[in-house]
């Protein structure tokens, strides 16, 4: 009973503190579920995409689970650490270390079923929104019957009953490591700096961000490229977390050796105070930083490949309908077309028919093309693909008569090649590029650009194949599509619907908005109670030392001044780090989509203004909250 009356009176006493703790918890539990509940959903997995989503959910799922699982040991180390004179208290009035135990084991349980509870309701709730959303991002309309995912529910349990039994057991450890004068004293103890190494430090987190940000610039996406697109998010971790650890000690070092700028009373506090406890402000401050570049990084990329699905269309294929096979449709082929359109009130138009030789994959190398052969000889250093079209089917399908000689070439490429002359397979061209090719198509909907070139007659050497495609007007275009293809009999590799590749990547890329959407309410949740408790820790610890200059006579007014002044220096730098994290992730990016052929600069501007302006504010309102509440703790 005794244990239940002092638990409930340390709730009362740090309700600052418990309320955002079972808030944030609340929230995580609800996550979780939603994101596990939409991997069991029907609803999704009856659509013609749902394997892919359901695999992208899992992959969101998993990392929410490790969001959740570093947080919760975060927080609850803070958490701990707030406690610590209190359960000292404790100690020298004589309670045991099996009675803190007890008192801690029934902290966390009660503190688990409140959370669980909560957040299982608030997951009931809210999943039926999420994938209400969902399908209006995939464009479907279905009828939904909500109902509780019982494995959800038990996999969302288990979870957190392993997380909080983690905590559980650090608590205990902490417990049986110190004794009662070091839990009165814990709480006090100041981060030391690390003065002899912060230039090393400094200097390897800068050498860190530069190696990543020119692999970002300068890495193209072929097979090996996603290695060093890895390499360069390991390179930003860690270099974020050197330079904000370092650095920012070298940076409060050189304000306090600027006389005019440190003896002042609120930077004088300000300064001072920081480099107490620098090693722990700046690992908040690059936590901070990286979690607010992978918001924007999410954000940014899902909603611009999402935004630009109409363009991958027009990349893949130029009609509505495409046929690719090896010597053109045949008269019954051509009877069925008819059939099928007269059955579905479909009026067929721009008909066009055309030879290419087959995707060539390679890459340029010098003046020369490098060509490896089919999809199943690519290698890490493969770019793009390549095709030839004769000067006959190019003067059919544009209705021109131009004449090139046998050593000329036309050559189209969606990158910028700055070639005049090439050589492929042996022979020399002279190229002329054209600024675009009505007629381009990616005939293996692979992520490698296509390239073409028209010549005098097309290599012997190589195998050709046949376009044909047409458009058309209906009533129902995924129907009558699925009926061509499946009267044609032709395999999905040779048939190409605009709109039944629109469903389908609308379904795709909208439920990777989605995921994108919850993984990013998350880390932003994280992000705002990191700031949150951090500005707390930070209040507590300078309460007695405001205290103590409002003593021997520093105003109000001052106070009010210092405090913004460090309020100011520390969350300044984390929102404009993440900021500079984005504009060099945005090349790596832009080469991604690109080869998927999504690219759209202006799009690409304006997400990312409105992705950083929105994030900004959302910042900007967490500074306003968290200053007050700090200004209210020291003062």
């Amino acid at each position: 009973m005794i244990f239940n009356k002092l638990i409930l009176s340390s709730f009362k006493r740090h309700a600052k503190i418990y309320i955002p703790y079972l808030i944030s918890n609340i929230i995580l539990v609800a996550m979780d579920y939603i994101l596990l509940s939409l991997q069991n959903s029907n609803e999704i997995s009856k659509l013609s995409s749902g394997i892919t989503l359901i695999a992208l959910l899992k992959m969101g799922s998993v990392f929410v689970m490790m969001i959740s699982f570093v947080f919760m040991l975060y927080i609850n180390n803070f958490l701990r650490l707030q406690k610590t004179r209190e359960m000292g208290l404790y100690s020298m009035l004589g309670m045991t270390t099996n009675n803190l135990r007890k008192m801690s084991f029934l902290e966390k349980s009660l503190l688990f079923f409140i959370s669980t509870i909560f957040g299982l309701v608030f997951g009931f709730v809210f999943e039926k929104l999420s994938l209400m959303t969902t399908l209006k991002l995939i464009n479907v309309s279905v009828s939904y019957n909500p109902t509780i995912s019982m494995s959800a529910l038990s996999s969302t349990i288990i979870l957190f009953f392993i997380i909080y039994l983690c905590m559980l057991f650090f608590d205990f450890f902490k417990l049986h490591k110190l004794n009662p004068t070091e839990l009165w004293k814990e709480q006090s103890k100041g981060e030391s700096s690390t003065n002899k190494h912060y230039k090393l430090g400094g200097i390897i987190g800068i050498l860190s961000l530069v190696g990543a940000y020119y692999l970002t610039l300068s890495t193209k996406p072929t097979i090996s490229a996603y290695s060093h697109f890895m390499l360069a998010v390991v390179l930003v971790v860690v270099g974020t977390y050197l330079l904000f650890i370092s650095g920012s000690i070298l940076i409060l070092n050189l304000l306090k050796s600027s006389k005019r700028f440190y003896y002042k009373p609120n930077h004088f506090i300000a300064v001072s105070g920081m480099l107490q406890r620098m090693k722990q402000n700046g690992a908040g401050l690059a936590t901070i930083c990286l979690l607010c570049s992978s918001v924007l990084v999410i954000m940014f990329s899902s909603i611009s490949i999402y935004s630009g699905i109409g363009r991958i269309l027009n990349v893949w294929t130029p009609s509505d309908v495409a046929i690719i096979n090896g010597k053109g449709l045949t008269v019954p082929q051509n009877n069925k077309i008819n059939a099928v359109s007269k059955k579905y009130n479909a009026k067929i138009s721009h008909r066009i028919s055309f030879s290419t030789t087959s995707p060539q994959y390679g890459y340029l190398k010098n003046d020369s093309y490098v060509l490896q052969g089919d999809i199943n000889n690519i290698s890490s250093k493969t770019t793009s693909s390549l095709m030839f079209m004769g000067e006959k089917d190019y003067n059919k399908i544009y209705h021109k008569n131009i004449n090139l000689d046998d050593s000329h070439a036309l050559m189209y490429a969606p990158f910028n090649v700055n070639k005049n002359n090439i050589k492929v397979l042996g022979k020399n061209y002279s190229t002329k590029q054209m600024g675009t090719f009505r007629y381009s198509f990616n005939p293996s909907h692979s992520i490698y650009s296509s390239v073409f070139m028209i010549v005098k007659k097309v290599p012997k050497s190589l195998p050709t194949m046949h376009f044909n495609g047409f458009d058309y007007q209906t009533s129902n275009n995924v129907k009558f599509e699925n009926a061509m293809q499946r009267n044609l009999k032709i395999p999905n590799g040779q048939f190409t619907g605009k709109s039944v590749t629109y469903q389908m990547l609308t379904q795709l890329f909208g439920g990777l908005v989605m995921i994108g959407i919850l993984v990013s309410l998350t880390l932003l949740l994280t992000t705002v109670m990191v700031i949150y408790f951090k500005q707390i820790s930070e209040g507590y610890s300078d309460r007695k030392r405001f205290i103590t200059m409002q003593q021997v006579g520093l105003s109000h007014k001052e106070t009010t001044k210092s405090i913004h002044s460090q309020v100011i220096m520390v969350f300044m730098l984390p929102i404009a780090g993440s900021i500079i994290n984005l504009i060099f992730a945005v090349p790596a990016i832009k080469q991604v989509i690109t080869e998927f052929g999504l690219y759209d600069s202006k799009l690409l501007i304006v997400v990312g203004i409105i992705v950083s302006i929105a994030l900004i504010a959302l910042y900007l309102i967490v500074y306003v909250i968290t200053t007050r509440m700090y200004h209210h703790i020291v003062d």
